[in-house]
């Protein structure tokens, strides 16, 4: 009786059927893990971006302080454009398309002056973040310190600066988190902030008198 196995595993092994369908079954979660995390890397990018833009267009908006001499109002009144309480929903605006900023992130805005040779931080505000993400304080300092401001920073007597802060927690895609976080358990937390001289008052007041 003729023996067929020679022929049968030398057919077998020059077939190259399903060579491609085990091959994608290879490679394919590969590619796949790899365009997610540029995907990622990319959303982490533009995230950061709009967050600095944030920070810098709320703080150019306080400084303009609409107020004139009167300075800002504490009401928590958004029909009032001199009311802090407008700057903390412009910075929301500002930050589309990210919807979450209150609930994943925070917004300071510290007026610091220099009043006898010593800057000293006059107001701190957090507005609707005061209870919200606490463990984000400000590295500025707060209320009635001295504060914590960038080499080369100007700060003549009689001269003021606002400086707003915000945090913003972004969490990546499990599968990509080590392209854009160290921590492979916690999001990474993104932190801008930018100074701007107040543009029409060298002092600009609140009233009433901050916690806001």
């Amino acid at each position: 009786m003729m023996n067929l196995r020679p022929c049968f595993l030398t057919r077998f092994l020059r077939d190259r059927r399903g060579v491609a369908a085990i091959e994608a079954a290879i490679y394919l979660p590969a590619l796949l893990a790899i365009l997610l995390g540029f995907f990622d890397l990319y959303h982490f990018l533009m995230i950061t971006q709009r967050i600095e833009r944030t920070a810098a267009s709320t703080a150019d908006l306080v400084a303009r302080n609409p107020g004139g001499t009167s300075g800002l109002t504490n009401n928590n009144s958004l029909t009032n454009t001199t009311d802090i309480a407008t700057f903390f929903a412009a910075a929301q605006q500002l930050a589309y398309p990210i919807t979450d900023l209150t609930s994943a992130g925070r917004v300071i805005i510290t007026y610091v002056t220099n009043v006898s040779g010593t800057p000293t931080i006059q107001w701190q505000c957090f507005g609707p973040y005061k209870t919200v993400n606490t463990n984000l304080s400000s590295q500025i300092g707060s209320t009635g310190g001295t504060p914590t401001l960038p080499t080369g920073l100007p700060m003549g007597v009689g001269d003021g600066t606002i400086a707003v802060e915000v945090y913003y927690a972004f969490n990546p895609f499990s599968i990509s988190k080590g392209f854009v976080s160290s921590s492979l358990s916690s999001p990474t937390t993104i932190y801008k902030r930018f100074f701007y001289r107040p543009r029409l008052l060298g002092v600009i007041a609140m009233t009433p008198a901050p916690p806001c």
